[in-house]
């Protein structure tokens, strides 16, 4: 195990990932002495890892790992994506239809795809799921064009966290031809917990034909 002096808040490169018994491995850095977001370049990746000490969330190489301490203890180095250096959350769905009774909330339909993701799933009724520790704030954005399937009405829709309404909620007019009402826009800044889930969430207030919806996207980036 190598012991790293501190401060250090970029690391000297290493050259593997992963090898608890590799001298040149991230993997196998103390990180005792190793403050909160400190990076690292990993030549066999290309990419650049943050350190988050206090995580303890699910391993997925090459974008999460542990620590030479292993899982059971605090720690993750995370490989630094473009846009992002934290846990985040991305997926896209495709268009889809849903009719519920009148008035019950159904979670907007489509085939969802979890796009690269850190510290995030697909939830299992549709959404993201936050599987990493601890609680963080993180902005939820979900973008789509709502229709209706019958007689002009409209269709109220809300972001649902563990099956709860979270405010914002917006209500725009549908239109009798599929997919081509407003687009909407769900956005809000959110504490998740751990195996928290998120679902955009909809109904057809006058009617029980229910609703369209096109391709759409939903993220969840650090507040």
């Amino acid at each position: 195990m190598i012991d790293l002096p501190t401060p250090h808040r970029i690391l000297t490169s290493r050259a593997f990932l992963q090898g608890s018994g590799n001298g040149d491995s991230l993997e196998n850095v103390n990180p005792s002495p190793l403050p909160d977001g400190c990076l690292c370049w990993v030549i066999d990746q290309a990419a650049v890892y943050r350190f988050d000490k206090a995580s303890t969330g699910p391993s997925s190489p090459p974008d999460v790992i542990p620590t030479i301490f292993g899982v059971a203890s605090p720690g993750r180095w995370r490989r630094i994506q473009a846009t992002e250096n934290v846990a985040y959350g991305s997926l896209s769905a495709a268009a889809g239809s849903v009719a519920p009774a009148q008035g019950v909330y159904a979670p907007w339909p489509g085939a969802q795809t979890l796009q690269p993701s850190a510290g995030f799933s697909a939830a299992a009724g549709g959404g993201l799921q936050y599987d990493d520790a601890p609680t963080r704030a993180f902005r939820v954005k979900v973008t789509g064009v709502l229709g209706i399937n019958s007689t002009p009405t409209t269709v109220e829709a809300r972001l649902n966290v563990n099956g709860d309404p979270f405010i914002p909620s917006f209500a725009p007019v549908g239109t009798i031809a599929p997919n081509t009402g407003p687009t909407v826009t769900l956005e809000a800044i959110i504490p998740l917990a751990t195996g928290d889930q998120v679902v955009p969430v909809a109904h057809n207030t006058a009617s029980a034909w229910g609703y369209r919806v096109t391709p759409w996207t939903m993220t969840a980036t650090p507040a």
